[in-house]
């Protein structure tokens, strides 16, 4: 592929997930998982939603990283809004050799977009546990 960024080139992240989930602690440490396996973060790339994006954009901005938001049009598109915009910021990653980082409890169209553009995701599944324990 011809996207791909020099090893060790800092690239795009995709930090998204769960809206519910307001842990910056896991954030923090999903990242770290991510610059373990993956290459440096250029800057964060958001969907604009509550929780995970949020939180997602607060260590962004903590870390002093750029945010690009890529917020869904829930008013002209309705329902599909949420997965266009995840096509949104899939094609951007995939044309900047970026990569994706999901942390949820469930959803999976994040993911699914992700890998259909061949950028490598890191997955934190949070399935099975109670909303107070994430």
């Amino acid at each position: 592929m011809d996207n791909l960024p020099e090893s060790g080139m800092a690239t795009p992240l995709i930090i998204a997930g769960s809206r519910d989930l307001y842990r910056p602690d896991l954030v923090s440490l999903a990242v770290q998982d991510w610059l373990l396996e993956h290459r440096p973060v250029s800057e964060v790339i958001s969907g604009g939603a509550k929780g995970t994006d949020a939180t997602g954009e607060a260590w962004a901005a903590a870390g002093g990283y750029p945010v690009r938001r890529f917020p869904a049009d829930w008013h002209r598109y309705g329902r599909t809004a949420g997965l266009r915009r995840n096509r949104q910021m899939a094609e951007y990653a995939a044309q900047h050799g970026g990569g994706c980082l999901v942390i949820h409890h469930g959803s999976l169209d994040m993911i699914r977009t992700a890998q259909a553009l061949w950028l490598p995701v890191l997955e934190w599944n949070l399935q099975g546990l109670e909303p107070g324990e994430f």
